[in-house]
C-alpha cells in the first residue's frame, strides 16, 4: 500500500486540479452557449440577405 503522504499529495493535486480546471470549462461552455446564441443567427441572417439581393439583381 502507498505511503499517506503520497495518498495525500495525489487527492491535493486533483482537487487542485479540479478548482482549476472545472471553472474553465465551465467558461469555454458559456462561450461556446453565446455564439450559439448571438453569432450564429445574425451570420445565417448575413448570408440570406446576400442571397436575396444576389437572387434580385
Amino acid at each position: 500500500m502507498a505511503p499517506l503522504s503520497i495518498v495525500m499529495t495525489s487527492i491535493y493535486m486533483s482537487t487542485a486540479t479540479a478548482v482549476f480546471v472545472t471553472p474553465l470549462l465551465s467558461l469555454l461552455l458559456m462561450v461556446y452557449s453565446i455564439t450559439q446564441i448571438v453569432v450564429a443567427p445574425i451570420a445565417a441572417g448575413r448570408l440570406t440577405c446576400k442571397q436575396v439581393v444576389s437572387t434580385l439583381v
